[in-house]
């Protein structure tokens, strides 16, 4: 988010993985920009970094991009998408992929 490009921090980041337990799943959880305004407008801790997503020009774009790139890399990613859904939905889900996995 600071213009640093992700491919170099994940660089800086490689000396220390090994010593982070390697997750058997990260959800990366997405939605479309349409239900980010939605849920942005009726977010109650409204803070400068959620102002900035949406007003600052590449912003959004570089954060997609940036969290895309880490997920495409990641072993462990599985993408949830949350248009929408509850949260108990989203918990439903995430939850019926841990079952059928283990099974």
């Amino acid at each position: 988010m600071h213009e640093i490009p992700v491919e170099h921090v994940l660089k800086l980041a490689e000396p220390f993985l090994p010593y982070v337990v390697q997750p058997t799943f990260t959800f990366y959880l997405r939605c479309s920009l349409e239900t980010l305004k939605a849920r942005m407008r009726t977010k109650g801790d409204i803070k400068r970094d959620d102002t900035d997503l949406l007003s600052v020009p590449g912003r959004l774009k570089q954060l997609l991009f940036n969290f895309e790139t880490v997920a495409a890399s990641d072993p462990s990613a599985v993408w949830v998408d949350t248009d929408g859904k509850t949260p108990d939905q989203l918990a439903h889900e995430i939850k019926h992929t841990l079952e059928r996995v283990r099974a």
